[in-house]
């Protein structure tokens, strides 16, 4: 199969395709660049999103840790102070 036999041939005049086929590619660039900034936009997003997630799971685990410890030492606090009998 050779490039002439593979080759269109137009019945409009070429003066119309060229503008038609320019604004058909202007469309295709414009819809692309939206779409490609808006890819970025919400990998990005999740990526913050991801980050705030551990950082905040962080302050728990230590939140939780922090609750642990003063527990601790207010059970051994209260086994310490023995009631006195009068």
């Amino acid at each position: 199969m050779t490039l002439e036999s593979t080759r269109v041939v137009y019945r409009s005049p070429k003066h119309k395709l060229v503008s038609f086929f320019e604004k058909s590619r202007n469309n295709w660039k414009q819809k692309h660049s939206e779409l490609k900034a808006k890819a970025k936009y919400l990998a990005n997003r999740v990526s913050y999103l991801e980050k705030s997630k551990q950082a905040w799971k962080e302050k728990a685990e230590l939140l939780q840790e922090r609750i642990r410890e003063l527990g601790k030492r207010e059970a051994e606090s209260t086994k310490k102070k023995s009631p006195r009998r009068k």
